[in-house]
């Protein structure tokens, strides 16, 4: 089996598959030393590991190809579902049918696997507090998650919507965080 994934063009493992592929125990809590030791021992042009996330909130994919090794997050959706792995492969092989490269072809097999959908409820607050001339921060370690989608999904103007990356979010919120000493008038 070893001898006929080494031919591929592409193998698409998960983590699961990959440690034993690779000949490494499993880890439920990743890192990239993890994920280039398991690079470094799988054979194979270009290979995709499927739910690859750095934080507990946090899946995606890594790949590595003739350019590199790059990585593709979005949001957990917190559950685990049989079969996934196959839709993943079916659209990501579709995609690359269709003339997508690499990369693009993952993170439209991302988009098969993972949906997202709108609270009703958070969305009528959401227009409360836009209504009273908030404007509404967003921090998402989440590539899928952008202004026009947000203010899209929740019936915003998009003007009101700002999204920012998980590091400028900590940045933000430890100036928050911050007290400043009270002096007298």
């Amino acid at each position: 089996m070893f001898a006929l994934c080494a031919r591929a063009d592409i193998m698409i493992p998960n983590i699961t598959e990959a440690a034993m592929m690779a000949d490494l125990p499993y880890r439920d809590e990743l890192d990239e030393d993890y994920v280039s030791a398991l690079f470094d021992r799988i054979p194979g042009k270009n290979v995709l590991l499927t739910g690859v996330g750095f934080t507990p909130n946090q899946t995606g994919f890594a790949l590595r190809s003739e350019t590199g090794v790059s990585y593709h997050f979005h949001s957990k959706v917190g559950k685990s579902y049989s079969g996934t792995g196959d839709i993943f492969a079916s659209a990501f092989c579709g995609a690359l049918a269709s003339g997508k490269n690499l990369m693009d072809a993952g993170k439209i097999a991302a988009f098969f696997v993972v949906s997202y959908g709108r609270n009703n409820r958070i969305a009528e607050y959401l227009r409360k507090i836009e209504n009273n001339g908030i404007n509404i921060l967003v921090r998402t370690t989440d590539s899928n998650i952008n202004e026009k989608f947000i203010a899209a999904c929740f019936g915003l103007p998009l003007n009101s919507v700002k999204v920012v990356s998980n590091t400028a979010g900590e940045v933000l919120k430890s100036y928050s965080e911050r007290t400043v000493p009270k002096e007298d008038a």
